[in-house]
């Protein structure tokens, strides 16, 4: 699968950035699997960050509105440091 999308990519003239890529094993089996990106070994994640939506191997979406909510906390905060 990998393989397939690295020749992708490469057909296409895209690069693939393996630094920026990872596994996340969804469900609660254990993966025993490496996998590989130009003989690189792809790190194995409990957390991801795509899009700016964080996803754990659980799909708990609480991390994700942990998120949301410091960042609007931050937010809200600067707007009233303006006004005192």
């Amino acid at each position: 699968m990998l393989s397939t999308l690295m020749l992708l990519a490469e057909k296409q003239q895209l690069s693939l950035s393996i630094d920026k890529s990872c596994i996340l094993h969804i469900g609660k089996g254990i993966i025993c699997a490496n996998f590989y990106m130009n003989d690189s070994p792809l790190p194995l994640v409990s957390l991801c960050r795509d899009l700016g939506i964080t996803i754990k191997n659980y799909l708990s979406p609480s991390s994700y509105i942990n998120d949301i909510v410091r960042k609007e906390h931050f937010r809200a905060n600067m707007i009233r440091r303006c006004f005192v």
